[in-house]
Formats: structure tokens, C-alpha cells, sequence
């Protein structure tokens, strides 16, 4: 403790020193350069009432003309007088004097500094860029202030999604393992050791999943337009021409507002041009199914960057099961709805090469254990999960 009072003794005593050393420097440079610094403070002073009378005589005179109270400049004119007089001899001036100019013109000074600092501060306030985020949006108003900004979102700019019911219509989200497997007649109830459960039939599971994979690769330009799209977009990204697909998506999008109807001009055009690609020619000699060689070609445009679902989100009311295949490439689960396609696409990675017999088995081995996991709930009696 002791040490620390010393410590803060020593550091008042340097405060006090470093002060004492500065009266003295002012001290000798008054007294051996006190003619120097006189010239040079009243040169100063002269220039600045000049400005003073430039500045404030218009206003003086608008005061008198209006009949108002003016200001009084008698004390700038005295000054004004003294300084210029060739009497004054600078070896002459006492400290008291320079002071009592210094501090006269200041007076002056305060005022139009003051109007220039207002000024100043309003310019500041109202030109800030933090005072322009002022107005409140909803979500509304928001899509529609910024689809000119990002126009993948036209597709839903009118739509209200969130009191539409999330299990219904195009948009809906998509389906539990439970809910898939209800909807096509894949699981059924199933008591084991006195506890109820769910089981899944192996084979109607395979049957559908096999399905999902739909139709078999041929040719580019047999596809359908809206798959044609994505085709040259992910090519074109996938050749470093991300501009060529990046105006076509923003194309696309656009025309969901205005038209009503997709725009896919010059789409064709372009599919012959990247048909004849490399990554075209490597994907399509390791997958069968259009789906899969879509899953690889959007694998194959990220090497360059982000390829995200949203910049084309007008594809999941036109081809669902395209638009989940792409959505789960990267992800750490995949969606019920295109498992089968999935496990075929990885088996077909797995290889090394195209495979035309369907290979949905880990699919169907996902689907048992994510089933049989899922608690069984009798119809009816839903309220025992929400008492839980």
C-alpha cells in the first residue's frame, strides 16, 4: 500500500514539474522574444478585426435600417486604431496588453463562429446517414421497398406466406418423415413389447422412392425450359461466367412480377452453347437421372462461390422436387420428399459412374429408423404431447 501512495506521489510531482518547466519557457520566450511574438500576435489581431468588420458592418447596418438594437464596434475601431498607429513600438507592449486585445477581438469573434458552428451542426444532423433509417417497415413494405434490390424475391413480393397455412399449397414446407410416409400408405402402427410405435413397408418405401427419381438424362435441350434455366446457370458459373448467369436468374425473377409468366428468353440459345461443356460431359458420364446430374452441376457452379436455392425461389411452385433436390445438396439432412433421388445421386458419387437401377436402399434404411424414432401419438389424443 505503501508503494502505491508513493507511485501516485511521484506522478503529481511530474505533473507539477512538467508545469513549472512550461511557465519558465514561456517566461524566457517572452523575455528575450517578446518583440517577435508581439508583431506576430497583432498581425494576427489586425487580420482578424478586418474580417470582423467585413463581416458584421452589412449586418450593423441592416440592425440600423430596420430600426433595431445594433452592436456596438467602438471597441474594435479603438483597437483597430492602436494597432495600425505607427507609434507603436512592440518593445513598448506589457503582456496585459496583448491579453486585453486577444481577448476584445475574441468577444467579436464568438459570434460568427457560433453561426458558422450551428451551421455546421444542422448540416451534420440532417446529411448524417444514421438519420436516414427513420422509417418503420413491415414486412410488406420491405419486400416491396427492396425487390428492386433483390429481385429473387419477386415471386412471393405479393403473397402473404405467413397466414397461409405452412402445410398447404405450393409453398408449404416440406414433409416429416411421419407426414410423407402417411400420405403415400408407408408406415402403419405397430405394438411391440406392449408399447406402440410406427413401422414402415420396405417395399411400398422403395417403390416410391424409386419414383422420386424420375426421368432418366438424354439430352439438354429435351428438358424443360425451367430445368434448361437452371442448366446453363449452373454451367455458366461452373465456366467462371457468373455475370451470364446472374442476369439470367434476375431476368427470370423479374418476370414473375410483371408478366405473371416466367421469362425464359434466350434460354435456349444458351443451353446449345453449354451443352457442349466439359462439366456437362464429366457429369453426365457418371449420373443417369436428371435430377442427380442437377445435384452435380450445382456442386460444380459453387467451386466459384455461392449458388443458394434463393436466388431462383421461383422454382419450388413449379418443379418441388427439383427445387428440394437442390436444396439438400450440402445440407446435413435431407428432405423426405427427394430421398430416394438423394441416395441414388451419393451412390452414384460413391462409384464413379452412372447407374440405371435405381439405389434407394439407405433411403429406405433412413426412413425406418427416422420412423421408428418418431413417437406414436392415437389419433385424438394430441393433447397428451402438448401436456408433456
Amino acid at each position: 500500500m505503501a508503494q502505491g501512495q508513493q507511485e501516485q506521489v511521484d506522478s503529481n510531482l511530474r505533473i507539477l514539474y512538467a508545469a513549472v518547466v512550461l511557465v519558465i519557457i514561456i517566461l524566457l520566450s517572452w523575455f528575450f522574444g517578446k518583440e517577435y511574438i508581439v508583431r506576430t500576435v497583432f498581425f494576427l489581431r489586425r487580420m482578424e478585426i478586418d474580417l470582423l468588420f467585413a463581416a458584421l458592418m452589412p449586418i450593423s447596418h441592416l440592425l440600423h435600417f430596420l430600426h433595431l438594437p445594433s452592436f456596438s464596434l467602438s471597441s474594435l475601431y479603438q483597437w483597430q486604431s492602436y494597432l495600425t498607429s505607427p507609434a507603436l513600438s512592440p518593445s513598448d507592449v506589457s503582456l496585459a496588453t496583448v491579453g486585453t486585445v486577444s481577448q476584445t477581438v475574441g468577444r467579436y469573434l464568438s459570434f460568427p463562429f457560433a453561426i458558422i458552428l450551428i451551421g455546421m451542426s444542422a448540416f451534420m444532423y440532417y446529411k448524417h446517414k444514421g438519420l436516414r433509417f427513420v422509417k418503420v417497415y413491415n414486412m410488406k413494405s420491405l419486400r416491396a421497398a427492396e425487390v428492386s434490390n433483390w429481385p429473387q424475391i419477386t415471386p412471393i413480393v405479393k403473397l402473404n406466406l405467413v397466414k397461409q397455412d405452412i402445410n398447404k399449397g405450393p409453398w408449404a414446407m416440406s414433409q416429416t418423415p411421419l407426414e410423407f410416409g402417411e400420405k403415400h400408405n408407408l408406415v402403419y402402427p405397430k405394438k411391440e413389447k406392449g408399447v406402440m410405435g410406427w413401422s414402415l413397408d420396405h417395399g411400398a418405401a422403395a417403390r416410391e422412392f424409386t419414383m422420386q427419381l424420375g426421368q432418366r438424362w438424354i439430352d439438354p435441350e429435351k428438358l424443360p425450359i425451367h430445368v434448361q434455366a437452371l442448366f446453363v446457370v449452373f454451367v455458366a458459373c461452373a465456366n467462371k461466367q457468373r455475370n451470364v448467369a446472374d442476369d439470367l436468374l434476375k431476368q427470370i425473377a423479374r418476370s414473375a412480377r410483371t408478366t405473371g409468366q416466367l421469362d425464359f428468353t434466350g434460354v435456349s440459345e444458351l443451353v446449345k452453347k453449354y451443352k457442349k461443356s466439359s462439366v456437362v460431359k464429366w457429369a453426365s458420364s457418371r449420373h443417369s437421372y436428371v435430377l442427380t446430374i442437377m445435384a452435380t452441376l450445382i456442386t460444380a457452379a459453387r467451386t466459384i462461390g455461392v449458388v443458394a436455392t434463393a436466388d431462383f425461389l421461383w422454382l419450388k411452385p413449379v418443379d418441388r422436387r427439383l427445387w428440394y433436390m437442390l436444396n439438400s445438396v450440402g445440407r446435413q439432412t435431407v428432405v423426405t420428399e427427394v430421398a430416394g433421388p438423394f441416395a441414388h445421386w451419393l451412390a452414384e458419387k460413391r462409384v464413379g459412374r452412372s447407374l440405371a437401377a435405381p439405389m434407394v436402399k439407405e433411403a429406405v434404411i433412413a426412413m425406418e429408423v427416422a420412423i421408428t424414432e418418431t413417437l406414436y401419438v392415437a389419433e385424438g389424443d394430441e393433447w397428451q404431447v402438448d401436456a408433456v
